[in-house]
């Protein structure tokens, strides 16, 4: 039987979790996220400005395309008063 000394399990222990697979993968991803966030926290306000002038971009080209759409037009110019297929016009049925 082999007595180990409370250093000796702590320095095998320090090495299994160090060299552990699921570890450096955590160390990875946790070096990825810093660095998005450095990379998002450096550019982040910019690119939300450019995206919110894209899309008043896109509103104000859709108003432009629906003006002459929606224009008003009073009814005296789109159907004649006098007109033998339009008797509603005037009151007849």
């Amino acid at each position: 039987m082999v007595k180990w000394s409370s250093q000796r399990v702590a320095e095998q222990f320090r090495e299994a979790v160090l060299y552990h697979p699921m570890i450096q993968d955590a160390k990875i991803l946790k070096a990825r996220a810093e660095k998005y966030l450095e990379v998002e926290g450096k550019h982040g306000h910019y690119l939300a400005k450019k995206e919110q002038r894209q899309l008043k971009e896109r509103r104000d080209e859709d108003m432009r395309i629906a003006e002459p759409i929606c224009r008003a037009v009073s009814r005296s110019s789109t159907i004649p008063p006098n007109d033998p297929e339009c008797e509603d016009a005037e009151g007849k049925s």
